[in-house]
């Protein structure tokens, strides 16, 4: 620092003493900014087993850095920069890397931000998750070693195994190994036209295909085929053919009869199948438009008008298939009970409800309730004394109560073929272990549902916890909740077509119901009456 004044291009050994997470505004608002970073420490204690007193939280001055021991057990070495680097973006991808770079810097506390006129101020995990981004900005606005005070006695966990390791160089003997990127075209190339003779000129049309669309050059494309030819074909149908091919622009998909043959399980486009994406033109978006509308959607979709009046002035809240619906609400406000009303009203619709936090048995005695009009007492009676099946009204429902892993859930759908498949609670979904890291539980859930939904072509309901900061302000009063107040990543609020909250206090029975996200019909709020003590069921005032 003495000799250059600065830190760039310094090649020495290097240490790390904490690691320090730059969630940066960028483009969001203020609240945005500040659920982000509410998510991100959540994830530190959920994911990451980190104790809340591990880490400091700082507003920045513009967005907010957390601050938590080195859990990853970095060694110091002339290579810190690059594996700090390379295992925290892979782990914590909603971070800025800007400060992660040899030269890069990151404000130090109590610093002044000359841009916003506002000081880098640490924050109390209450203050964080219950004040507002104007409470926060007051206090920033004023300089003072502020104390937050924090009980760092606590067990760090390791991390260590996750770590990203600088790896050495392969050899130059090792570099004919394929890479894991369409693999079947490699195969093709090595094999070259002579092993090929009675498939060259196919083979040839895949390989051009191949180049052009990875944007090689013509030029090398006829270069690479006269590698791969090695003096097969003559020099004047191979340059002919070339051009041809490369003129027809046609591009064989994953399922092409030819690609098929050297398909290879280790190909990144093995398991989707996705080497072409599709682009539709105008003909083809309205053809498929012209479909739609004359589709009968009567038995596999529902308006919500047919359940509950919510004073549409387009008279209809209709809810299609490929769409994804979240409940959001407090513990106890009738989440469940709502799904549950609305399940039962859709006699037409075969409806599969995996129950992940109800067992079968009470919930099968709510939707007897719900159906029949009964109290809980009436429903014991009944089948105490060996009343009839009492079934004819939820006949049409099927439930699961094992948390299924969020891959299997599409094969339960292609099994039983429901219209509508109702999931409660999202969180009860078991995710992969080998992808919890660097993308939250919820991030894969909400955009492995909305994926399904669109393949499947069904209705997904999710009914979906939120924060304990959306839930109560700093004064323990009730807060309006927003598209913002779902638990975890904000994935939900991104991928959901839908979003419904339901409010109101535990002490009444009256309750909110109304629209927080919608991407083609008005918003809507009613009031229902939640008759939980006897019957469960919500009628609308």
């Amino acid at each position: 620092m003495q000799q250059y004044k600065t830190v760039r291009g310094y090649v020495g050994k290097m240490w790390l003493d904490m690691i320090v997470i730059d969630i940066d505004k960028g483009e969001d608002t203020d609240a945005g900014v500040l659920y982000r970073s509410q998510c991100f420490v959540q994830k530190l204690e959920e994911d990451w087993k980190l104790d809340r007193n591990e880490i400091q939280i700082f507003f920045s001055g513009r967005g907010y850095h957390i601050s938590f021991p080195d859990i990853f057990k970095f060694e110091p070495s002339n290579d810190l920069p690059d594996e700090v680097k390379a295992t925290l973006t892979k782990w914590f991808p909603e971070m800025d890397s800007m400060p992660l770079m040899k030269p890069g810097l990151i404000r130090v506390p109590f610093s002044y931000n000359t841009k916003t006129k506002l000081y880098k101020t640490p924050l109390s995990a209450v203050e964080f998750y219950s004040w507002t981004p104007e409470q926060i900005f007051e206090v920033a606005g004023k300089f003072g070693m502020r104390k937050v005070e924090r009980d760092t006695m606590s067990s760090v966990p390791d991390f260590s195994d996750l770590k990203v390791i600088k790896k050495e160089r392969r050899k130059e003997a090792e570099r004919d190994e394929a890479t894991r990127i369409v693999t079947c075209a490699q195969t093709m190339f090595d094999m070259g036209a002579a092993a090929l003779e009675g498939d060259r000129h196919k083979i040839l049309l895949r390989l051009v295909a191949t180049w052009r669309m990875r944007g090689d050059s013509f030029k090398s494309a006829l270069a690479l085929a006269r590698a791969w030819n090695n003096g097969s074909l003559s020099d004047y149908d191979l340059e002919k053919q070339v051009k041809y091919d490369w003129d027809k622009g046609y591009t064989p998909g994953c399922d092409d009869e030819i690609r098929v043959k050297f398909c290879d399980p280790k190909c990144i486009h093995y398991k989707n199948k996705n080497l072409v994406t599709e682009v539709m033109d105008s003909k083809t978006m309205e053809e498929t438009y012209r479909d739609f509308v004359k589709t009968d959607f009567s038995k596999i979709s529902f308006d919500l008008n047919e359940i509950y009046n919510i004073k549409s002035t387009s008279g209809s809240y209709r809810i299609y298939p490929g769409e994804v619906v979240y409940f959001l609400g407090e513990t106890g406000i009738g989440k469940t009970a709502l799904v549950q009303n609305i399940c039962i009203k859709l006699r037409r619709m075969k409806i599969l409800y995996l129950s992940l936090e109800v067992n079968e048995k009470l919930l099968f005695r709510r939707f007897i309730q719900i159906a029949e009009g009964m109290s809980k007492d009436q429903v014991l009676e009944h089948y105490g004394n060996s009343g009839e099946s009492l079934t004819e009204k939820i006949d049409h429902i099927q439930v699961m109560t094992v948390s299924p892993e969020l891959k299997s859930i599409e094969q339960l759908i292609k099994r039983y073929n429901p219209q509508l498949v109702v999931i409660d609670t999202t969180d009860g979904i078991s995710v992969d272990k080998t992808f919890t890291r660097g993308t939250t539980d919820t991030e894969k859930i909400g955009i492995g549902l909305k994926e399904m939904a669109n393949r499947t072509n069904i209705i997904i309901f999710g009914v979906h916890h939120i924060t304990k900061a959306a839930a109560l302000n700093d004064k323990g009063e009730a807060k309006d909740l927003t598209v913002h107040s779902g638990k975890g990543s904000s994935a939900i609020e991104q991928k959901s077509d839908r979003m419904i909250a339901i409010e109101g206090s535990l002490a009444t029975n009256v309750r909110l119901v109304r629209s927080l996200k919608t991407r083609d019909d008005e918003s809507f709020a009613i009031q229902v009456q939640f008759n939980a003590a006897t019957n469960f069921r919500m009628v609308q005032l």
